[in-house]
């Protein structure tokens, strides 16, 4: 009987392993109230973002309540002195995504003694001398997103090449490097995340994505998701996020195809509400599921 209950509680023991725990991320134009603070309190990790300005201090103290995996802050300019204070009481990780921004001595000192999680700067175009240099006196988690949707040429390489290798270089383009770009962006010693935009990655573009070096693999396509999909993406060696448009309805057969998805995080817009009944079922995915409302 002894040895009996032993092999029940050790079947129980994988059976629980393989559930993952959800996340859900809440796309929002202001700051989390008092009064509505219940709507983003679940068993499960909750992220908010949230544009277009910084927090308040009354907003920050409602913040520290919710223990949140992270904050994420979209703004249009580097924080001021008085907005930096306050985002220093923030209790937890948070980043901050600008665009088309070039710091002063004063944004480098405010970002270099703040414990930020991550500074995103989104650029039009390839980086010139001036800003790499610039970019380079920041001492803290750094992405550059490149949203030129083209590859770099070997004259935007050379400047690329001079950020701080702890740094992030991001680019989008319609299609992941193929095989024969390998080598060219390998030699970029920076972390590096490749994000395929609008359609699924096919055929053979899996061969590219395994041949490059330190990098990371983003998918946000405006299709619906179909099996081909899901095998293309599978072969993928690296490690990769999935960003789906809008499912729905979402069948029983999309939702055993995104739980089908081998990823590091796959993101799920438009599932409806998140109720404990209808979000259960995304729990034996093999990805970890952020559902994105």
């Amino acid at each position: 009987m002894k040895m009996i209950h032993k092999v029940l509680i050790l079947g129980a023991f994988f059976v629980f392993s393989d559930t993952k725990a959800l996340e859900f991320e809440y796309e929002l134009s202001s700051y989390p109230t008092k009064e509505n603070i219940n709507n983003f309190i679940k068993s499960d990790p909750v992220s908010i973002k949230v544009c277009c300005r910084y927090p308040s201090q009354s907003e920050i103290e409602t913040l520290n309540k919710l223990n949140l995996r992270m904050l994420k802050i979209t703004a249009g300019f580097f924080p001021s002195e008085d907005e930096m204070n306050i985002l220093n009481k923030y209790i937890g990780e948070y980043s901050i995504s600008l665009s088309e921004v070039f710091p002063s001595k004063k944004d480098f000192l405010r970002m270099n003694n703040s414990n930020i999680s991550e500074l995103i700067i989104n650029s039009i175009d390839f980086l010139t001398m001036g800003e790499v240099k610039a970019f380079n006196n920041f001492d803290i988690n750094l992405r550059v997103n490149i949203n030129h949707q083209e590859y770099p040429l070997p004259r935007h390489m050379k400047v690329l090449k001079l950020l701080k290798s702890k740094f992030t270089v991001a680019f989008r383009n319609h299609a992941l490097p193929g095989i024969g770009h390998a080598n060219f962006f390998n030699a970029l010693k920076t972390k590096k995340i490749f994000t395929a935009i609008n359609k699924f990655p096919y055929g053979e573009d899996y061969i590219g994505v395994n041949a490059l070096s330190n990098s990371v693999i983003e998918i946000s396509p405006d299709e619906y998701l179909y099996p081909q999909d899901v095998e293309q993406i599978n072969k993928m060696n690296k490690t990769k996020d999935i960003y789906l448009g809008n499912q729905a309805p979402f069948s029983s057969f999309t939702i055993d195809l995104i739980k089908s998805i081998s990823a590091n995080k796959v993101y799920v817009k438009g599932f409806g509400e998140f109720d404990e009944q209808n979000v259960d079922i995304f729990r034996t995915a093999k990805s970890n599921i952020i559902l994105v409302k």
